[in-house]
């Protein structure tokens, strides 16, 4: 398909033939990135969502709970999905399947998982090693495709060799219609610090939009990165976690709107449990698996450690609501 190319400025950033605005969305994240984490940060003003990554080969294989991961809410109204996989035919059979059975907005490449289990099977981080594979995976992806194909990328497999700007021109000529960028290496995973200058390489020769991620936690540091940049678009991940009103500080920052003033961090925890109840395919034992998660709405409390040990000695859903709500009225 046609790539499509931004506007030089922050009004937002197009993908396919929707514009984006504000240009910021969340990240791909496994564990995090379902239906009710993106219902709520849709709430927060976040126009565009991604799912975890997906294997191209257990969507065409019919593996239920991953077509689970990427099932679509009515109360979304775009979603970006992204697969994972090393094989260009496989990847080109879970495009054409995902974009025939869900209303989605684009489908996106992981070159970015660092974890052992992928890149054993030449996927994620570890296919940066092959700009030439990347370039075939691309070019298969985006044949017969109806939705923009896209590609999220790290800076390289080490910290010796930034194999950025070689991997985005491969990604651009193949077909791509955006990249993002995670400006660490495989090697680092999440240590250190994210290279922006490595995103502002990139701005400079790449024709198609360009999303920036990596180190964004705050209003400021959002803004310090499109200054910085130039870069298109941001993306938010672990910022993100237990602070979904990042979002909504972004979308008044954008239309000057009066500073947004958060709710109490125990309701906007039990609104997402609810959304996990509600969405869930697995519900009898969700606790179990929001529990590692729910504290980090909590994580600018005083007593936050106090707060997420309470919360994970919760043993059934009833009795997590009923902390939550005994937050609530404290």
């Amino acid at each position: 398909m046609n790539k499509k190319k931004v506007s030089k400025n922050m009004d937002g950033f197009v993908l396919g033939d929707i514009k984006i605005f504000p240009p910021v969305c969340s990240a791909p994240m496994a564990g995090y990135s379902n239906q009710a984490t993106r219902v709520l940060y849709s709430k927060f003003s976040c126009p565009l969502n991604v799912t975890e990554m997906v294997s191209a080969k257990a969507l065409i294989k019919k593996n239920k709970r991953t077509w689970d991961y990427i099932s679509k809410s009515e109360q979304e109204s775009l979603l970006w999905v992204q697969l994972f996989g090393g094989d260009p035919l496989e990847l080109q059979e879970a495009v054409q399947l995902v974009q025939k059975e869900i209303n989605i907005s684009a489908i996106d490449l992981n070159l970015g998982c660092p974890v052992k289990k992928i890149s054993k099977n030449l996927a994620g981080a570890q296919l940066m090693k092959s700009p030439e594979q990347v370039y075939k995976i691309i070019v298969s992806m985006t044949d017969g495709a109806s939705v923009p194909i896209t590609v999220k990328m790290r800076s390289g497999i080490d910290n010796e060799k930034n194999q950025a700007l070689e991997i985005a021109l491969a990604c651009e000529e193949a077909g791509a219609s955006l990249i993002t960028i995670h400006p660490r290496s495989k090697e680092q995973k999440f240590t250190g610090s994210a290279n922006w200058e490595i995103i502002k390489q990139l701005k400079e020769v790449l024709t198609i939009p360009l999303i920036g991620n990596g180190d964004v936690f705050t209003l400021r540091d959002y803004i310090e990165m499109v200054e910085s940049t130039s870069c298109d678009g941001v993306m938010i991940g672990r910022g993100a976690l237990g602070n979904p009103w990042i979002f909504q500080e972004i979308y008044n920052y954008h239309m000057k709107s009066v500073k947004f003033e958060k709710k109490a961090f125990a309701k906007i925890a039990l609104e997402y449990f609810e959304l996990e109840l509600r969405y869930s395919k697995y519900v009898k034992n969700e606790y179990l698996r929001v529990r590692k998660s729910i504290h980090h709405y909590f994580k600018n409390s005083s007593n936050y450690f106090e707060i997420k040990e309470n919360l994970q000695s919760a043993s059934s859903n009833d009795e997590l609501i009923k902390k939550l709500k005994g937050f609530i009225l404290e």
